[in-house]
C-alpha cells in the first residue's frame, strides 16, 4: 500500500520518522479567585509541538502518539530527547487528520521493508 503523502522525515538506523506539527489542548489551572466574567474567559492552552513521530500506538482502547524533537546518534545507539506522549483525543481535529496520514505513511514504510 502506498500513501500519496510524502512527509519530510529523518532516517535513523534505517527507520524513517516523519516530521509533524501538532496542535493540541493542554489543561490549565488556577488557584486564584475569579468573578464570572474572568471565569468565562478561562480556557485550555492551545499548544504547538513540532517534531518527529516515533510511533502511534493503542493502549486500553485509547490511541496515543509519541514524538521527539532531538536525537543523538552514537554509532549504532540512538538517544531521543524533547519527547512527548499525547492521547490523540487531546489533538485538534486538523492534527488528528495529519496523524491519520502519518499512520498510512508508517504502514507503507513497513510494507516496503517486507518486500
Amino acid at each position: 500500500m502506498q500513501t500519496p503523502v510524502i512527509f519530510h522525515h529523518v532516517t535513523l538506523n534505517g527507520i524513517k520518522y516523519p516530521k509533524v506539527i501538532l496542535h493540541w489542548y493542554d489543561i490549565t489551572g488556577s488557584s486564584g479567585w475569579a468573578d464570572d466574567t474572568e471565569f468565562k474567559q478561562f480556557r485550555c492552552a492551545e499548544v504547538v509541538t513540532e517534531g518527529y513521530v516515533y510511533e502511534i500506538y493503542e493502549e486500553n482502547n485509547t490511541k496515543f502518539v509519541r514524538t521527539f524533537s532531538s536525537y543523538i546518534t552514537d554509532q549504532e545507539e540512538i538517544s531521543f530527547g524533547d519527547r512527548g506522549c499525547f492521547p490523540i483525543g487531546a489533538l485538534k481535529p486538523e492534527s488528528r487528520q495529519i496523524l491519520s496520514m502519518v499512520e498510512l505513511y508508517l504502514e507503507s514504510q513497513s510494507t516496503e521493508e517486507i518486500k
